[in-house]
C-alpha cells in the first residue's frame, strides 16, 4: 500500500507545476536522495540535501527502466508529450 504524505513545495523541473506530496513504499517520509516522479508530467527527479527537487542522473533512469514502476512512468511521459 502507499503511503501519502507532505513535503516541502517544490517546483517540478519538466512541467513547472508546484509540488507538495509524495507517495512512497517504503518510508514514512521522503529523504534527501530519495527519487520522486512528477504525478503531472512523469520527471524523474531527486530530493536533494534541503529537500530541493533535482534532475535524476542517467544510472536512477536507467535503474528506474528495470521496475514495474515504469510502465505508470512512461504512461506519464506520452501524456506529457501528447499535451506538448
Amino acid at each position: 500500500m502507499l503511503n501519502s504524505f507532505s513535503v516541502p513545495e517544490g517546483i517540478c523541473i519538466s512541467c513547472s507545476r508546484k509540488l507538495n506530496a509524495v507517495k512512497s513504499l517504503s518510508h514514512e517520509t521522503a529523504r534527501p536522495g530519495d527519487v520522486t516522479i512528477c504525478n503531472y508530467c512523469g520527471a524523474i527527479m531527486l530530493f536533494g540535501p534541503k529537500m530541493e527537487l533535482r534532475p535524476a542522473d542517467e544510472n536512477i533512469i536507467r535503474t528506474l527502466e528495470k521496475t514495474a514502476l515504469w510502465a505508470e512512468v512512461a504512461a506519464l511521459q506520452r501524456k506529457r508529450d501528447t499535451l506538448l
